[in-house]
């Protein structure tokens, strides 16, 4: 659940999410690369055409392609070696070809044995210094503690990284649709995280 090296496929500064997301791989000094054709960085993201022209796998992959596009960029980071993905999107934005695309993108990481967060989700994010795979803002006032978060829904966990200085966390994940992973995954995790 902590990345030790990440790539945002999609990398852009267009929309809010897309920056934020990138801000937040840049923020915990691990190894962070972005995926964009046109772009060599992003808000100081270096950023490569394709995840194949990386010089080393990046543990996670945070996927913020259109629904159109999700399951090639899946497949390309999984043919490079990735086996840990958020999916942000895949919401209401995919209307009703999301829920084929997500059912298939399931089935394709369970064949790969792969972590996948989402889709529909807020990632997770983490406090202080570390990378975030979260794509809303991670302020200031998201303090370490002993406080972990697994939350379907987004608005609550965005809610609960904007609550300010008075709880400290280890973490909040937003596991969104829950196709690959789920709440028993991660609570799993929290319980081996001493």
């Amino acid at each position: 659940m902590f990345p030790r090296s990440i790539v945002v496929v999609g990398a852009s500064d267009r929309t809010y999410g897309q920056a934020e997301a990138v801000r937040n791989a840049l923020r915990g000094g691990i190894p962070a690369w972005g995926v964009n054709p046109k772009r060599d960085e992003v808000l100081g993201l270096p950023c490569v055409p394709r995840i194949a022209e990386l010089r080393e796998v990046p543990e996670l992959a945070v996927l913020l392609v259109g629904h159109t596009r999700v399951e090639e960029a899946l497949e390309e980071a999984a043919e490079a070696g990735v086996r840990a993905f958020v999916l942000p999107g895949l919401g209401n934005e995919a209307g009703a070809e999301g829920p084929p695309i997500a059912a298939r993108i399931a089935a394709r990481a369970a064949e790969l044995e792969a972590a996948l967060v989402g889709p529909n989700c807020m990632g997770i994010a983490l406090p202080g210094p570390q990378t975030s795979s979260w794509i809303g803002t991670v302020p200031d006032t998201f303090l370490e503690g002993q406080v972990a978060v697994a939350s379907h829904s987004g608005s609550i966990a965005e809610a609960l990284v904007a609550v300010g200085p008075r709880v400290g966390f280890r973490c909040v994940a937003s596991l969104g649709a829950e196709a690959a992973r789920d709440v028993a995954d991660v609570c799993g995790f929290f319980a081996e995280d001493a």
